[in-house]
C-alpha cells in the first residue's frame, strides 16, 4: 500500500488541480470580467492623468514625451481596445437565448482571456514610467529676421561663395569679412536660414560676438540651442567641456557674427573642425580680415559695397517711387551717394525719407542738393 500515497498525490497534482483550475474559468466569468472592469477603469484613471500631465509640460515648457511614456500610453491604449472586446463578447452571450450562444468552450476562453488581461492591467498599473516629458531636439536652424537680398547681385554673389564652401569638405572655417553696414550679418542669417532644410547637417547656432564678447554669455546662448539648459550653473570650464563634448557628436555649423577680434574656439567650447570632425562648419563675420587670418579663416570672402546702380534701386525699392519725381531724384541721387554703396546706411535713409514724404514732403519739397545735409 505504500505505492498509494504517491500515486495518490500524483493524480492530485497533475490531474485533478489542473482540472478544477481550468473549470474555475467557467464558473467565474462573471466575477473574472468584473473584475477586468474595475482594473481597466484604474488604468484608465491612471493614463488621464499621464496625458493630463503631458499636455500641461507641453503647453508650459514646450516638453514633448519620452519614449517610455509613449509605449506605456500605447500599451494602454491597446489593454483598454482589449477589456472593451471582452466585454461586448460577454454582454453579447447573456442576450442570447438561454445563454446557448455561450457554450462551455466559449465562456472558457473569455474568462482566461479576462484572467490575463488582468495580469497586463497589473503589470501597467505597477510600472514605474520614470520621467514623462524631455525636452524636444532643437531645431536644426531657427529661422531670423533679414533684409532680402534678390536685387543685389554683389551680396548674391558673396552668399553663393559662402555656401559653396558650406558644402566643400575641405573647408572647415569661412570668414566673411567687409565694411561696417555693408551687409555681412544680412548675408550670414541668409545662410541660416537656407540651411533650415539641409539634412547633411544636425543643428546650425547663430551668437552675435560683438566688440567685447563674454565667454560665459556665448557659452550660455549655444548651450541653450543645443538643450544644455544648466550651464548658466557650471563654471566656465565645465560648460566649456560639456559644449565640446556634445558638438563632438554631431554635425554642426556655428555661426559667430560681428568678431572685433581674434578669439578662441577651444576656450568657448566650439571644436575646431579637422579631419576627424569633416563635414563641421564655422562661418565668422568681422570688418577685419586681419581677424578672419588669425582665426584661421580658408578662405576669407570680401563682400564689397554695392554699385551705384545696385545702390539706386536698393533706395528706390525702400522709399518707394517717391524719390523718382523730379524735384526729389536729384536729392535722393545725392543721398545715395552719401552712403558709398552700403546696403544699412542706403536702408535706413531711404525709410526715414520715406517717411517724411508721406508726412508732407521733405523740407518743404525740396528743388535741389542744398537739402542732402538733413540726410547725410
Amino acid at each position: 500500500m505504500a505505492f498509494i500515497n504517491p500515486v495518490a498525490d500524483f493524480v492530485t497534482k497533475y490531474v485533478f488541480d489542473p482540472c478544477i483550475g481550468q473549470i474555475c474559468y467557467l464558473v467565474r466569468l462573471r466575477k473574472n470580467i468584473e473584475k477586468l472592469e474595475s482594473k481597466t477603469r484604474e488604468l484608465t484613471s491612471k493614463k488621464n492623468d499621464t496625458d493630463s500631465a503631458l499636455a500641461t509640460a507641453a503647453r508650459r515648457e514646450g516638453r514633448i514625451p519620452t519614449e517610455q511614456a509613449k509605449e506605456w500610453l500605447d500599451s494602454v491604449s491597446v489593454i483598454e481596445a482589449e477589456a472593451v472586446w471582452i466585454k461586448d463578447e460577454y454582454e453579447q452571450g447573456k442576450t442570447c437565448l438561454r445563454r446557448l450562444c455561450l457554450d462551455c468552450w466559449s465562456r472558457y476562453k473569455l474568462s482566461k482571456r479576462a484572467v490575463n488581461l488582468v495580469e497586463d492591467v497589473d503589470y501597467r498599473l505597477a510600472m514605474e514610467i520614470g520621467a514623462l516629458s524631455t525636452s524636444p531636439p532643437p531645431k536644426r536652424a531657427v529661422q531670423l529676421e533679414t533684409t532680402p537680398i534678390p536685387s543685389q547681385r554683389t551680396a548674391r554673389k558673396a552668399l553663393r561663395e559662402v555656401l559653396d564652401c558650406i558644402h566643400d569638405d575641405q573647408i572647415g572655417i569661412i570668414g566673411v569679412y567687409g565694411m561696417g553696414g555693408v551687409g555681412k550679418t544680412t548675408i550670414a542669417k541668409e545662410v541660416n536660414n537656407q540651411l533650415q532644410s539641409n539634412t547633411n547637417f544636425d543643428i546650425v547656432i547663430w551668437v552675435t560676438v560683438s566688440s567685447n564678447p563674454d565667454l560665459s554669455g556665448l557659452q550660455k546662448r549655444i548651450g541653450e540651442r543645443l538643450g544644455l539648459l544648466d550651464l548658466s550653473n557650471c563654471s566656465y570650464e565645465t560648460a566649456r567641456e560639456n559644449l565640446l563634448t556634445k558638438l563632438r557628436g554631431m554635425k554642426y555649423v556655428v555661426i559667430l557674427d560681428d568678431i572685433w577680434k581674434p578669439l578662441s574656439l577651444e576656450d568657448v567650447g566650439i571644436p575646431r573642425p579637422t579631419i576627424e570632425n569633416v563635414g563641421c562648419k564655422i562661418l565668422l563675420t568681422s570688418r577685419s580680415r586681419e581677424v578672419c587670418s588669425d582665426m584661421d579663416a580658408k578662405p576669407a570672402i570680401l563682400v564689397a559695397p554695392l554699385s551705384k546702380e545696385e545702390a539706386w534701386a536698393l533706395f528706390v525699392e525702400k522709399s518707394g517711387s517717391h524719390s523718382t519725381l523730379p524735384k526729389i531724384k536729384p536729392v535722393a541721387e545725392a543721398i545715395v551717394e552719401c552712403c558709398d554703396g552700403l546696403p544699412l546706411a542706403i536702408i535706413t535713409v531711404a525709410r526715414a525719407m520715406a517717411n517724411q514724404l508721406r508726412s508732407g514732403g521733405v523740407g518743404g519739397c525740396p528743388t535741389g542738393v542744398e537739402t542732402v545735409g538733413h540726410w547725410c
